[in-house]
C-alpha cells in the first residue's frame, strides 16, 4: 500500500509483487525497525520480499567504579530520583550503610522507543549517595553523599568535572542556580554553602545551627530556601546568604493527637516557577505554602487537594511523612510524594 507520502509500506512477512519495470526503491519501516527488502527479478515482475531486522542488543552501560570488590555486585535502596530539565535522561541515587551497601548513582535514558532496562552509566563507591541535581543546561550532574562529599560530572561521559573537599557530614541536598555557575549545598554539618562550579571555590558559607535536609533556589536566581531537621523553613538571599527579613519561620501543625506527637522534621522545600511562592512539608504530615515577596517568610492560607472543596494542611493516617514534593511547570499543581509509597496531588490555584 502506498501512503501520502509515496513511500511503499508492507504489513509484516507480506510479499509484494510489482510488474512492469523496476524504476525504485521500496523500503519498509514499522515502529523504528528497518524491514530490509530482497529481490528476485523476472522478466517484469520484481518479487519483495520484506523481514523484520533484529534490533542490536542495547549497550551495556558504562560502570565507573569507585566501589571496593566485595561491594560491587551488592544491590542498594533507592534513595532519591531527578530528571534532567528537558526529561530525557532520570537520575536515581541510592546506598545505605547498615547493612552497608554502596553508594549507587544510575542514568537512565527515559526517551527510548522500547526501554532496554539498562541506564546509560553507573557510578559506584562505597558511601550512600544521599542527593543528585542536573545543572540547567544539562550537561552537568552533581551528587552528594554520606561521606560529605560533592562531585560534579559530565552527564554525556560521567567523567568527573569537580570533587570538593568533604564537608564534616552528611550533604542531604543540592541545587543548581539558574545559570549553572553555583552550586548550592545543605547537610548535617548544620550549613548552607554556595559554590562556583567548575572551579570548586566555596563563594559563601551560613551557619544556621540545624541540620538541613533540603536546599532550593528560586528560578530568579534571588532566594535559597533551607528546611531543617527540627521543623525550621529559612530564606536566605542568595547573594552573601544573608537572612531575608526575620529569616525564619517554623511550622504550625495541625494539631491532631498524632502529629502532636510525630517528629518535626522539616523535609523538602520547592519553590514554585514564578519565584514568588514557596513550599514545604515535613514528617508530621504537614504541608505549607509561603509568600517571598514581602522580604521574607508569610504563611499563606492552607491549600486544597485537587478535587477537594475544604482547605487542610494534614495528610491523614499512617506512613505519613512527606518525603518530598514538586511543583508543575505550570504552578497549578503540587505533587507529594510520602514514605508510604503514596503521591497526592494538590490544587495551588
Amino acid at each position: 500500500a502506498r501512503g501520502a507520502s509515496g513511500q511503499a509500506s508492507l504489513p509484516a512477512g507480506a510479499t509484494l509483487a510489482l510488474r512492469g519495470p523496476v524504476t525504485e526503491t521500496v523500503e519498509v519501516r514499522k515502529a523504528g525497525l528497518f524491514r530490509r527488502a530482497t529481490t528476485n527479478v523476472t522478466r517484469s515482475r520484481l518479487l519483495v520480499f520484506a523481514t523484520l531486522d533484529q534490533p542490536a542488543a542495547p549497550a551495556a552501560p558504562v560502570v565507573l567504579h569507585q566501589a571496593p570488590d566485595d561491594l560491587r555486585n551488592t544491590e542498594s535502596r533507592l534513595w532519591s530520583a531527578v530528571f534532567s530539565p528537558d526529561g530525557s535522561l532520570l537520575a536515581t541515587t541510592g546506598g545505605w550503610d547498615n547493612p552497608v551497601e554502596p553508594g549507587c548513582l544510575f542514568v537512565w535514558d527515559v526517551t527510548a522507543p522500547a526501554p532496554s532496562g539498562r541506564p546509560r552509566w553507573i557510578w559506584k563507591q562505597r558511601a550512600t549517595i544521599r542527593t543528585a541535581a542536573f545543572s540547567p543546561q544539562g550537561n552537568l550532574l552533581a551528587f552528594g553523599d554520606f561521606d560529605g562529599v560533592v562531585r560534579v560530572l559530565d552527564v554525556a561521559t560521567g567523567k568527573r568535572v569537580l570533587e570538593l573537599a568533604p564537608f564534616p557530614k552528611i550533604v542531604n541536598s543540592m541545587a543548581f542556580t539558574p545559570d549553572g555557575r553555583r552550586l548550592v549545598v545543605g547537610g548535617f554539618d548544620e550549613s548552607v554553602h554556595v559554590v562556583e562550579v567548575p572551579l570548586g571555590r566555596i563563594l559563601h558559607s551560613r551557619a544556621l545551627g540545624e541540620g538541613v535536609t533540603s536546599v532550593a533556589v528560586s528560578a530568579d536566581g534571588r532566594w535559597v530556601g533551607a528546611t531543617t531537621w527540627v521543623g525550621n523553613v529559612h530564606l536566605l538571599e542568595l547573594d552573601g546568604l544573608r537572612p531575608v527579613g526575620d529569616g525564619e519561620a517554623t511550622f504550625d501543625a495541625a494539631k491532631t493527637a498524632e502529629a502532636a506527637a510525630g517528629p518535626r522534621i522539616a523535609e523538602w522545600i520547592v519553590f514554585s516557577p514564578d519565584a514568588k511562592g514557596a513550599y514545604t512539608g515535613n514528617w508530621d504530615g504537614t504541608v505549607q505554602r509561603w509568600d517571598v515577596t514581602t522580604g521574607g517568610l508569610r504563611r499563606l492560607a492552607p491549600l486544597r487537594r485537587a478535587g477537594e472543596a475544604s482547605p487542610g494542611t494534614l495528610l491523614q493516617g499512617p506512613g505519613t511523612l512527606l518525603q518530598g514534593g514538586a511543583v508543575s511547570p505550570d504552578g497549578l499543581r503540587l505533587a507529594v510524594g510520602m514514605a508510604n509509597g503514596a503521591v497526592e496531588r494538590w490544587d495551588l490555584r
